[in-house]
């Protein structure tokens, strides 16, 4: 059938790391402060990976090792 630009929009924001964190944590009912002091990162790095703003932070291995503390952190 055909895909309407805003579907095809909502599937590719979905699909996106930054939005599957944002639903995860938003789910368990956590704001970001509280994920902050759980994996000791700064607020303003969480969201930027909850924003696919990978820029704002430092180094790939940085946000490789940052993304997986931040999915053990929600259970991924």
């Amino acid at each position: 059938g055909n895909v309407t630009s805003s579907e095809q929009e909502s599937v590719t924001r979905s699909l996106s790391l930054g939005r599957c964190f944002l639903d995860a944590r938003v789910k368990r009912g956590l704001m970001i402060s509280d994920v902050a002091q759980a994996i000791k990162f700064s607020p303003r790095q969480i969201e930027a990976i909850e924003s696919d703003d990978f820029d704002k932070l430092p180094g790939t291995t940085f946000v490789r090792g940052f993304i997986r503390s931040y999915a053990k952190f929600l259970r991924f």
